[in-house]
């Protein structure tokens, strides 16, 4: 008998975070629009937004199958030092 194990062998590539910004001041959530995105993203908009000097900026994408959009992407860009651009559970 030969055992096929479905799963992946190869490790996941590494990955560079992006630097932390020094101060929160500006902070963008991009609404991808999926289902799990409904509960969660208010509380954490809500949570920071009530930090002092905090500002929280929310963006939606057109479609939650495709990538947002290249304005939106750029108003982020303009609005906000750190954004929140995907949320999965």
């Amino acid at each position: 008998m030969r055992l096929l194990v479905p799963t992946a062998a190869a490790a996941a590539p590494p990955v560079t975070r992006a630097p932390r910004p020094a101060e929160l001041r500006d902070i963008a959530f991009l609404d991808n629009g999926q289902p799990a995105y409904v509960p969660i993203a208010p509380l954490l908009v809500q949570a920071l937004g009530e930090r002092p000097g905090v500002r929280v900026h929310t963006y939606r994408k057109a479609r939650y199958s495709s990538p947002a959009d290249s304005e939106v992407l750029e108003a982020i860009a303009r609005s906000s030092r750190a954004a929140v651009v995907g949320l999965a559970c």
